[in-house]
């Protein structure tokens, strides 16, 4: 196997758990409503995979990515303005649902034009991009990510 970056394993692996539990869910529904994903179909449980079509984590900065949130209503991971090692500044926010059979990756907020060093805010008003380790959250209550914590500032 060639090398493979963190970030990349670790959004594989927490894709194939997520899968597996969706799958868990699908079976355990007594009414049969709920199809597991075309993707998920013959994968192993408890095991890491990757999804086909899915790397590149719809152009958010993979070498400074470091979290993301999960909304358990519509099983899906969003990644917001994690740009925050320093090595990028991009702040775009992306998102992929694992419900679609053939889940790809969609901008929900392109990246702030001529982001800010050292600032909270860029120009625009947006957040700057930041470390998001375990500060990445999805909250029902206000149907939003929110991101606590900044960097360089």
């Amino acid at each position: 196997m060639g090398r493979m970056r963190w970030s990349t394993l670790m959004l594989a692996g927490i894709i194939g758990i997520i899968g597996a539990q969706m799958s868990r869910a699908a079976e355990e529904k007594a009414d049969g409503d709920v199809k597991p994903p075309a993707w998920l179909a013959g994968k192993p449980l408890d095991e890491w995979f990757a999804i086909k079509g899915t790397s590149g984590a719809g152009g958010a900065p993979v070498d400074d990515f470091c979290g993301m949130a999960f909304k358990e209503s519509s099983s899906e991971i969003i990644i917001a303005a994690a740009g925050g090692h320093g090595g990028s500044r991009d702040n775009r926010v992306v998102s992929i649902d694992l419900r679609a059979d053939a889940p790809t990756w969609v901008v929900r907020h392109a990246a702030s034009p001529g982001a800010s060093k050292d600032a909270a805010y860029n120009p625009d008003g947006q957040p700057a991009s930041r470390h998001t380790y375990h500060c990445s959250h999805y909250v029902a209550a206000v149907d939003r990510v929110m991101i606590f914590g900044c960097r360089f500032t």
